[in-house]
């Protein structure tokens, strides 16, 4: 999922801003990404299953959410012109067209200031019903 997102954001990219291939963190648990500003940083799924319902005959459905984390880091004073255009361009993932076999496609963002930077995040959730 991680390689698909990345190959996404890398032919969506806006000008001005990068996209890398490291995760968003070092090896100590540091970021990455406040160190690089105007880069995308994506980092590894995580997949969580949620039991939907059981059946008497000890089959199960549950929905199994695969969850990736993206991060990109400005300059807070001075927003970038194109920031808009950037985060609507992330917010496309859902979209893209080689991930398939969702039900549901979620984007979410967040931001916030680290000393003089603004960090925003997405979060990006796919779910399916698997048996």
């Amino acid at each position: 999922m991680r390689d698909i997102i990345i190959t996404y954001l890398k032919a969506n990219v806006v000008t001005g801003f990068g996209v890398s291939d490291k995760l968003p963190f070092n090896q100590n648990g540091e970021p990455l990404y406040l160190q690089n500003l105007k880069s995308l940083y994506v980092n590894q799924p995580t997949v969580e299953q949620e039991p939907l319902f059981d059946t008497l005959d000890a089959q199960a459905i549950v929905t199994e959410t695969t969850i990736v984390e993206c991060y990109v880091v400005t300059d807070a004073k001075t927003l970038p012109s194109n920031y808009d255009e950037l985060v609507t361009a992330v917010k496309g993932v859902r979209q893209a067209a080689t991930i398939l076999g969702y039900t549901a496609k979620e984007v979410d963002t967040s931001t916030s200031i680290v000393d003089d930077t603004l960090v925003t995040q997405f979060v990006m959730e796919f779910t399916k019903v698997k048996t």
